[in-house]
């Protein structure tokens, strides 16, 4: 089995303060890929030479990734009690990497640069190492960065260390050069410090495009991987613990020994989920057979649609926060918004369709929430899903949520890119729907809150009643099932929601005229979506269907505004332009409205 020998050499007596930490978040950032078998991880938080030569001799050709943390300068390592000489230490993994085993090494220590000529004479494929002396949060900032991109991400050597480059930059207010606490002796008497402090070297550019962490090529837990499998299993366990009704009776109906059909679990699994959601997810787990292409079986398409539910499942919620950050503000519960927040609402918003397609939600989600969270001297908001108040303890980065978000969000940017190898395909297919279970896992909770078209509204009043026995007939369509027939229902409300509008609702309604489709409500709560989720139809034809439409993009400041169909977002054909008047003139004002009262845009 492969190896990663993670090195720190840190001193019981004076140790390094971040370095600790450091180990801890490399090593669980890397344990569950260990732990599924794809190589193992030898860990040493006090190297002395002795170890480091035992174990260099004992892994041998086995090698894949030698990592150092630590004192270092041009010519050595300082490990705890003494010297290494850097030309024995390439010298020992030159046997690995003659064996085409190794494929990285990581000096992450001051002022390496000066070792790694003798690394690529040894053969070492690719080096990382710094060109003076380094900060020693600067470095744990780097490492761990580095080595999440890597593992959870599965990113490229080049592409992980550009990344890291931004957060070890972070962890310093000074210049990356000029360090307080550095983890070197003395400065590189003939190094620029114009020069980049952390330096990617090989001889071959194109290993820079590889990633060097060991994947076995097929991961079997219970025997072949079979699609929708564990999808389908943990999505109906994660729906029954939420306590959907649909999902409880079917659950009761195998517990009592009758057999459910798989195809019955998986329908009903879609139809109890917003429609935006559903939709994509119908079509990875119980594709119809005339818009089946490839979806529920190893393959590239299975792969962009996996990131197409994430990517899906993630706008809404951000549609979600918007809206209410914006009714918030037009109750006047909140003020200006702050320009940081104004700026990066400004960027999404003038998203082309192009970068809309990669965006990461998830950037937005958190800025919204801790804007949010900053609210009523920091007691923040009551959300209206009131279950993205504990997403902040999900996003742990050793949360399985989180590593879910990391992996599933480069999956389908890449998958927009076209990046993504074939020999990947089946490894991915697999790894995509583990992540996306752990996703789920923690969204159980929608299937509490009914995404519906509001689209006429009546006012019933006989003559002989007083105003507060008016009624307000709302006329609407449940963007709940993404199989079956809609039709319109009537909710008969003491107060009205709003015309022509998208909303999600909470709470419970009773039937009034089950014959009639008319219910009741007492307490009804609703989120207007509009204007980021609008229903086509709701404004252009009169019929039991609906048309939903995401917002997409905007040309020369609100000149021209554009939505995607929610189903079919890469279609032109479905796509709608709004212009100045016709029937979505009311569309645009809304639109209008936002970018002033939001956006802080004349």
């Amino acid at each position: 089995m492969d190896v990663i020998f993670l090195a720190y050499a840190n001193s019981q007596t004076d140790p390094l303060p971040s370095l600790a930490e450091e180990d801890d978040g490399v090593f669980s950032t890397l344990v569950n890929r260990a732990l599924k078998g794809d190589f193992f991880i030898h860990r040493d938080a006090f190297t002395t030479l002795e170890k480091l030569n035992d174990y260099l001799g004992i892994y041998g050709e086995r090698l894949a990734v030698f990592h150092y943390s630590g004192h270092a300068d041009n010519d050595t390592l300082h490990l705890v009690g003494d010297q290494a000489n850097a030309k024995g230490i390439a010298h020992q993994l030159g046997t690995s990497a003659k064996a085409g085993h190794l494929k990285m090494v990581l000096l992450n220590g001051c002022s390496t640069a000066g070792q790694v000529n003798g690394l690529l004479d040894a053969g070492v494929p690719v080096v990382v190492a710094t060109s003076a002396p380094v900060g020693d949060k600067s470095a744990m900032a780097f490492s761990l960065r580095f080595y999440r991109s890597l593992s959870e991400k599965r990113l490229s050597i080049r592409e992980a260390f550009e990344e890291a480059l931004g957060p070890a930059q972070t962890a310093t207010s000074a210049d990356l050069n000029i360090v307080d606490m550095p983890r070197g002796v003395g400065l590189m008497n003939d190094t620029d410090v114009e020069d980049p402090l952390w330096g990617l070297y090989t001889l071959d550019p194109r290993l820079l495009e590889e990633n060097p962490i060991p994947y076995r090529k097929v991961h079997t837990t219970k025997g072949q991987y079979v699609p929708n499998e564990l999808l389908t299993d943990t999505l109906f366990e994660t729906l029954y613990r939420a306590k959907n009704r649909e999902i409880v009776n079917l659950y009761m109906a195998e517990e009592e020994g009758e057999y459910v059909e798989l195809g019955e679990k998986q329908t009903t699994i879609v139809n109890v989920l917003p429609f935006p959601i559903a939709t994509h997810l119908q079509k990875l787990l119980c594709p119809v057979e005339q818009e089946n292409e490839g979806f529920d079986k190893v393959s590239l398409r299975r792969l962009e649609q996996t990131g197409l539910v994430f990517h899906a499942t993630t706008e809404m919620m951000t549609y979600i926060l918007l809206a209410q950050l914006w009714e918030l503000r037009l109750n006047e519960e909140v003020g200006a918004l702050p320009e940081w927040l104004a700026q990066e609402l400004r960027t999404y918003f003038y998203l082309n369709s192009e970068e809309r397609r990669a965006y990461d939600h998830l950037l937005l989600i958190k800025s919204l929430r801790s804007f949010l969270d900053s609210l009523n001297e920091g007691q923040g908001i009551h959300y209206f899903v009131q279950e993205l108040s504990e997403l902040r303890s999900l996003m742990q980065v050793d949360h399985p949520f989180s590593q879910a978000c990391n992996f599933l969000t480069h999956l389908h940017q890449q998958a927009v890119a076209g990046k993504i190898a074939e020999a990947d395909i089946p490894l991915f297919c697999q790894e995509g729907e583990e992540h996306l279970c752990h996703f789920f896992e923690e969204l159980g909770f929608l299937h509490r809150y009914t995404l519906a078209s509001v689209q006429d509204i009546d006012i019933e009043r006989y003559r002989h009643q007083k105003k507060g026995q008016t009624v307000f007939n709302h006329k609407i369509v449940k963007l709940m099932r993404a199989f079956g027939r809609q039709e319109h229902l009537y909710y008969l409300l003491s107060d009205f929601l709003q015309n022509r509008g998208v909303v999600l609702l909470k709470g419970s309604i009773k039937v009034a005229d089950a014959r009639q489709r008319r219910f009741t409500a007492e307490q009804l709560e609703f989120l207007n979506l509009s204007p980021f989720v609008i229903d086509r139809n709701a404004f252009e034809v009169n019929t039991d269907l609906s048309n939903l439409l995401f917002f997409e993009s905007c040309r020369a400041k609100g000149e021209v505004y554009f939505y995607k169909n929610v189903k079919r977002p890469e279609s032109q054909r479905d796509r709608l332009e709004v212009q100045p008047d016709g029937p979505f003139a009311a569309v645009k004002i809304q639109l209008e409205a936002f970018r002033k009262t939001i956006l802080n845009e004349d």
